[in-house]
């Protein structure tokens, strides 16, 4: 949770990446850079001479970057998750309609893709939208959705350990038998 180290490392990595024209790279590198803007301690904003709104503005232009290269590549999962990140962001300035938009634009490709638990994400901030929004139907139908997104993650999580357990255990007798 250093982030002012971070914002260091990552502009480095981001001039290292346009300088060897790798494009995954600075995907990842404009990603991060976004993340430790969106995620900078409050209290320390004073001392960059930073707003909480400019901290949100700067993080939604490092996501833009990287939604840009994610598209040129291709790259689903980049552009789903700038666009669930810049939601976020669009969210949490009270730019609500805008929100919605880029949530559900993320959420469509999270599902395409198969990603459960990003798209889980995007219905708890369409949940939060709507719930600002007032509107109890679709803040519930998303509450719902996310609900379900989540016991299915917590679902396969608890299979894939019981099933570890069982093959440890079924290792552990054959060894002994042995």
């Amino acid at each position: 949770k250093e982030y002012e180290k971070s914002l260091n490392c990552q502009k480095q990595c981001l001039r290292l990446f346009k300088k060897g024209n790798k494009l995954m790279g600075l995907i990842s590198a404009y990603g991060n850079i976004g993340n430790a803007y969106l995620n900078f301690d409050d209290s320390k904003l004073v001392d960059h001479d930073l707003t909480r709104i400019d901290k949100y503005k700067l993080a939604y232009r490092y996501y833009d970057s990287c939604y840009a290269i994610a598209v040129k590549i291709q790259d689903q999962k980049g552009m789903a998750l700038s666009l669930d990140n810049k939601g976020y962001i669009s969210y949490k300035l009270g730019e609500l309609e805008e929100a919605k938009k880029l949530m559900y634009e993320a959420a469509a490709i999270f599902k395409e893709i198969g990603d459960s638990d990003d798209e889980r994400h995007c219905h708890e901030t369409l949940y939060l939208i709507y719930k600002v929004m007032n509107r109890p139907v679709e803040a519930l139908k998303h509450f719902e959705l996310y609900t379900s997104l989540k016991d299915s993650i917590y679902k396969a999580e608890n299979q894939h350990a019981i099933t570890s357990k069982q093959l440890s255990f079924d290792y552990a007798r054959k060894s002994s038998l042995d």
